[in-house]
């Protein structure tokens, strides 16, 4: 069913849906929607089965033409969206008529906007998913002349489905963004003058960051416990400490292996937050036994994502071995 052209691409749109669980023992990344509940919200104001393909929109800059009636929406950043030149509503569903133009001119809060259709966008699958992962060449962000395609509708959708407005993220951290994090089994090989380090300091989000890993500039760098060690298994959430002594906050696209000591664990309502903090984004990082983390993450969950992403997230959410570490005070 083609419902779009790409009239311009912005500065990187492409097709993401839930990820590829499962092919991390092939070396494969997750991949997936960046801000998870974001994405999540779009399928479900569309009634949309919770893994259907959504454009994540980064920073703007993107304009698309409807081919073909359509129901949509627009969640996340705002991003100046409008629709024929005239400001449009993020977070309801909207219907769309051909020859309609869509435009995210430029980020205003947030970075990355979800365009989520009825029945979602038909798209290449590759290993069990339409997501794009450029560090692994697993598809293309989308171009200019492209024709967007979608899958059949095969149900009406209530447009008028309200959503909840306590359930909107804040996307302006105005001042400091506090990541709750869980330390690691190698945290207490760091020296007690680095813990007091990376928890007293507040450090600066770099633009030399990416869907692979959010790279952070520290007034004082942190010291690693070891020169070598021998590549081990990594996650998104995982926060490394390499030699420059500078964090890297591991994302959707982070290798399955690394060989950098890690500090601390993020969980996902952390990384979502992540995903719409910009350049020069203030950060500090307050410590979290596993069972603070996970009660903040079933709140979260509770709040933030929909009814139908809430099932079974919560059972999914992976508790880890028992770790002998010690809190910081």
């Amino acid at each position: 069913m083609t419902l779009f052209e790409v009239i311009k691409p912005g500065f990187l749109t492409t097709f993401q849906d839930q990820g590829r669980p499962g092919y991390r023992q092939y070396g494969l990344a997750v991949s997936g929607a960046l801000d998870e509940a974001s994405y999540a919200w779009g399928n479900a104001l569309l009634d949309n089965d919770k893994q259907a393909c959504s454009l994540e929109i980064t920073l703007g800059q993107c304009q698309l033409k409807t081919l073909a009636p359509c129901q949509i929406a627009v969640t996340g950043a705002d991003l100046a969206f409008t629709i024929n030149h005239q400001s449009a509503p993020r977070y309801q569903a909207l219907s769309l008529h051909q020859g309609d133009i869509l435009h995210w001119s430029q980020a205003k809060q947030g970075m990355r906007a979800y365009l989520a259709i009825a029945s979602g966008f038909q798209s290449e699958i590759h290993f069990g998913s339409r997501s794009v992962s450029l560090r692994e060449g697993v598809g293309q962000p989308i171009q200019a002349g492209q024709i967007l395609n979608g899958i059949a509708q095969t149900k009406s959708i209530n447009i008028d489905r309200p959503f909840p407005q306590n359930a909107l993220p804040s996307l302006c951290h105005a001042n400091t963004l506090v990541l709750h994090m869980l330390p690691s089994d190698q945290f207490n090989d760091f020296s007690a003058a680095s813990q007091q380090a990376f928890f007293q300091q507040t450090f600066q989000l770099s633009a030399d960051s990416n869907r692979t890993g959010l790279r952070l500039q520290a007034t004082q760098a942190l010291s690693t416990p070891y020169a070598n060690m021998i590549s081990e298994g990594m996650l998104p959430g995982s926060i490394q400490i390499p030699p420059d002594g500078q964090p890297i906050i591991m994302m959707k696209e982070a290798p399955t292996i690394g060989g950098y000591p890690k500090i601390g664990t993020l969980f996902t309502t952390e990384l979502n937050q992540l995903a719409q903090a910009m350049p020069g984004q203030k950060i500090r990082f307050q410590a979290e036994n596993f069972i603070a983390c996970e009660n903040r993450q079933k709140r979260a969950y509770r709040r933030y994502y929909p009814y139908q992403a809430q099932k079974n997230t919560l059972a999914a959410i992976s508790r880890p071995a028992s770790q002998n570490v010690t809190m910081p005070p």
